[in-house]
């Protein structure tokens, strides 16, 4: 009895045996083919290939490694590109917009040396302000750069150069008008020449050179004032905006509608028949409607008279000629 219970777990083992090594097998040619298809092609580094250090006999240990600031030696200094902004001469109305522009043209070159270094990007921004009503300020802030270069200054509250540089370019150049000259030009902004997006543009850099919120009540009335009535009428009887989005897409929508009314009308009439009476009172209205109507020349007196009727004498010279050629009667003589 024990020796067949024995062989049955003998069995029973064996089976185990040869299943796990069948499902070995297929896992293992599952993971083989899974690797094969994932394989990718190596691919060339990011960066070009550059010489080995020594000739090979000298041993490579840890401090031939490259370091950070080696890299940065051999990294080649990034130019600037795009076109810088234009001279500042002291001008107040274009302060903000000299600014701008500046900022601007860093972002175009935010990963060059010369404005990545708050220094080297105060000393630039200085070259371009130029002219004899800044020439004073200018001096001033290459002193102080200079003293912070020698170590006789330091800057304070965590800030750059160009920090405290843009700031006092503010203090000294703002136009303090600017609001009060944008608020005058954004009430007599009116649209001009049917052109609703030129109005549309003119009327947010303005608004926005005043501090205002477009989506004001007051800004909305000011802005729906500036368009003509007939479409300004038409904007609220229809869409019935109440944000500036609403009031420029309902100016742009019935402005585009209008064009093409217009349009309509005008290849309408340009493609129907003319009738004959049409036609008859065109020649009658021939000179009116900005048309010029034909002038004639004055009289010359001294030009004989060819013409069978007889002219009436108006002027005093005339009835002393007629007199003279006997062309006037008794009774038309004694007629003052």
């Amino acid at each position: 009895m024990t020796y067949i219970i024995f062989r049955l777990l003998h069995n029973l083992l064996d089976l185990c045996q040869a299943s796990l090594s069948k499902t070995a097998k297929h896992w293992d040619s599952f993971f083989t083919h899974y690797m094969y298809l994932s394989h990718t092609p190596r691919q060339p580094p990011p960066y070009p290939p550059r010489r080995p250090r020594g000739t090979g006999d000298d041993p490579f240990g840890v401090g031939d490694l490259d370091s950070d600031d080696e890299e940065k030696k051999d990294r080649k200094p990034r130019r600037l590109e795009g076109n810088p902004s234009d001279v500042f001469a002291g001008d107040r109305s274009k302060t903000v917009s000299f600014l701008a522009e500046f900022k601007r043209f860093c972002r175009l070159n935010h990963k060059a040396d010369l404005i990545r270094d708050p220094f080297k990007k105060s000393s630039y921004f200085l070259s371009l302000v130029k002219g004899p009503d800044v020439e004073g300020w200018v001096l001033q802030q290459d002193d102080w750069l200079d003293d912070l270069l020698g170590g006789k200054l330091c800057l304070l509250f965590k800030l750059d150069e160009w920090d405290v540089l843009e700031t006092e370019f503010k203090k000294a150049f703002i136009d303090y008008a600017e609001h009060e000259r944008a608020n005058e030009q954004l009430n007599k902004l009116k649209m001009e020449k049917g052109n609703v997006d030129a109005y549309i543009a003119t009327f947010k850099y303005l608004a926005h050179r005043g501090g205002h919120n477009l989506n004001e009540p007051t800004v909305l009335l000011m802005f729906s004032r500036g368009l003509p009535e007939p479409l300004a009428k038409q904007c609220l009887s229809i869409e019935d905006p109440t944000s500036f989005e609403e009031w420029e897409h309902a100016a742009q929508k019935h402005h585009k509608i209008w064009l093409k009314v217009r349009a309509w009308k005008g290849d309408f009439k340009a493609t129907q028949p003319s009738s004959p009476f049409q036609q008859l009172s065109n020649w009658r209205n021939r000179g009116k409607a900005g048309q010029t109507p034909r002038q004639f020349k004055p009289r010359d007196p001294d030009t004989m008279d060819t013409f069978a009727t007889v002219r009436k004498a108006v002027t005093d010279a005339e009835k002393q000629k007629h007199r003279e050629q006997g062309r006037c009667s008794d009774f038309q003589a004694e007629t003052p």
